[in-house]
């Protein structure tokens, strides 16, 4: 089972890759993802047409905070 990170911008996606471990997926999500991109990573597990996308594992928003 590998992990593919996906750095999307409005439904469409700017950055992605695949992992061997959830850690590598989310780090590269937080080094890709900016400001208003949503972050999604998924499950992906080999099958005799190729790797396919079995479920989402976990995502989340990007969004600028201000700390006073």
């Amino acid at each position: 089972m590998k992990h593919r990170a996906k750095v999307l911008d409005e439904g469409h996606v700017v950055h992605e890759d695949e992992f061997d471990f959830l850690c590598d997926a989310v780090l590269f999500c937080n080094l890709y993802a900016g400001v208003g991109n949503h972050c999604l990573v998924v499950e992906v597990i080999k099958s005799l047409t190729g790797y396919e996308e079995y479920g989402t594992i976990v995502e989340w928003d990007y969004e600028k905070v201000y700390v006073e």
